[in-house]
């Protein structure tokens, strides 16, 4: 019995079925706030030098970015914790990780990294209107027929806004 218990917990673990949805990065961008469901800081692999007890299921990273699109370059420009309300200093987030990165003016961190296609996640929302606001980046996998590539960075430059 203790078998069969094992494989359906080791089977809905990789079905997805016990996975909670992840709290999203805020991309601003024309005056307009998206929720992206990709990570570009995820792309770092930073690593964290010291133990972050802030636990919450809905939010692994222990933390949620804010990315601003200026000048058609992408900026992370602050961190809050997982509530939302407890902004994070950057420099003091940045120096407990490795690699080391250097932010601009301490206020702000272009994303020159990050390469990504975007487009809609296909998420229940209960308000219609917002479910156009929920963007992912397609990186491992080829592009639906109902899918529409809504924006493409290069470099941390966005190469293509199709909004």
């Amino acid at each position: 019995m203790a078998y069969v218990i094992f494989i359906v917990g080791i089977f809905s673990v990789f079905c997805g079925s016990s996975r909670t949805e992840q709290t999203p990065d805020l991309l601003v961008i024309g005056g307009e706030t998206y929720f992206l469901k990709s990570f570009p800081l995820d792309d770092l692999h930073l690593r964290t030098n010291f133990e972050e007890n802030d636990f919450n299921s809905g939010c692994w990273r222990n933390y949620q970015a804010t990315w601003h699109v200026r000048n058609d370059s992408l900026f992370l420009v602050k961190i809050t914790g997982c509530s939302g309300s407890d902004e994070i200093s950057m420099p003091s987030f940045f120096a407990s990780r490795t690699p080391k990165l250097s932010l601009n003016n301490d206020s702000e961190l272009f994303a020159g990294w990050y390469n990504a296609v975007l487009v809609h996640y296909r998420i229940e929302v209960t308000d219609p209107k917002m479910a156009d606001r929920f963007l992912w980046d397609i990186d491992w996998r080829t592009l639906e027929a109902d899918e529409k590539i809504v924006l493409t960075f290069r470099n941390g430059v966005l190469a293509d806004d199709q909004r």
